[in-house]
């Protein structure tokens, strides 16, 4: 999260993670409230959000 502070970046935008049947990209969200476990978890992003905000980096997430 320093490097990309570094670079100047001010946001991060997250294609989705959500858990999906994966029949529309990952666009077909089956849990909004959870991650996909083959991506980290809860917590993972949780922490990340915290590090980018706390460096002035705002999080877009990818829903439809």
């Amino acid at each position: 999260m320093d490097y990309l502070s570094r670079l100047g970046v001010d946001a991060i935008w997250l294609s989705p993670f959500y858990p999906s049947p994966l029949k529309d990209g990952g666009y077909d969200v089956a849990d909004y409230r959870d991650v996909d476990p083959r991506l980290g978890t809860l917590e993972d992003f949780t922490r990340l959000t915290a590090e980018a905000h706390a460096r002035g980096i705002r999080v877009v997430i990818d829903i439809v």
